[in-house]
């Protein structure tokens, strides 16, 4: 599933390589989803501001990787972030390896 045509735009740029910003996003999921998966996957031990702005945070930073890769489609709100975060360590991996293997556009 692609970003769709009102996410699409043409640019001549010069900058970071993406794959370098990709790689960091991709990272920064990572700490994230560690952070939440040892206070016991469930934000158990955040008041209900902090456990909300976890999750804005995490889709936040999936929107952003996945609009990266060209799969903006597959971001379908609190569904993707919750299945992300309740997801062990080594899915999330996982996951993330199978996002950052799309060519970033």
């Amino acid at each position: 599933m692609d970003n769709g045509p009102a996410f699409q735009v043409q640019e001549l740029r010069t900058g970071v390589p993406l794959a370098y910003v990709s790689e960091k996003l991709a990272n920064a999921i990572r700490s994230a989803h560690l952070a939440w998966y040892e206070r016991g996957g469930n934000g158990a031990t955040l008041t209900g501001e902090a456990m909300r702005q976890d999750i804005f945070a995490m889709g936040d930073l999936l929107k952003a990787l996945l609009a990266l890769h060209g799969a903006l489609g597959l971001y379908n709100d609190r569904p993707l972030v919750r299945q992300v975060l309740e997801k062990p360590p080594l899915e999330v991996d996982a996951w993330l390896s199978e996002v950052t293997q799309r060519p970033v556009t």
